[in-house]
């Protein structure tokens, strides 16, 4: 997925050492921002969601981000509900 206009920076702890840090920066539009792209967001150790839950006509989505074997930051997977209806705000909340 290819963001452009409006800068997001998702900071995610790397190791278990407080020290170290990976930072990994997507693109966003400012359509994609308004539509509250990072307003939900876990972090994992080799795993990070985004949520997207304000998307027009579409009941939200979820952006998923796995740490590759060389330790970069890569786009895997964008979930989004088979079933979803506009306005479920799927991706508001995540844990």
């Amino acid at each position: 997925m290819k963001h452009s206009a409006l800068m997001l920076a998702v900071l995610a702890l790397a190791s278990l050492l407080p020290a170290q840090a990976q930072t990994y920066r997507s693109e966003a539009t400012a359509s994609s921002f308004l539509n509250g792209f990072g307003e939900a967001l876990t972090i994992g150790a080799d795993a990070i969601f985004v949520g997207e839950s304000q998307t027009p006509a579409q009941p939200g989505v979820v952006y998923v981000y796995r740490r590759t074997d060389g330790g970069a930051w890569a786009e895997q997977a964008r979930l989004a509900a088979s079933d979803g209806t506009p306005g479920d705000a799927f991706g508001h909340a995540l844990s």
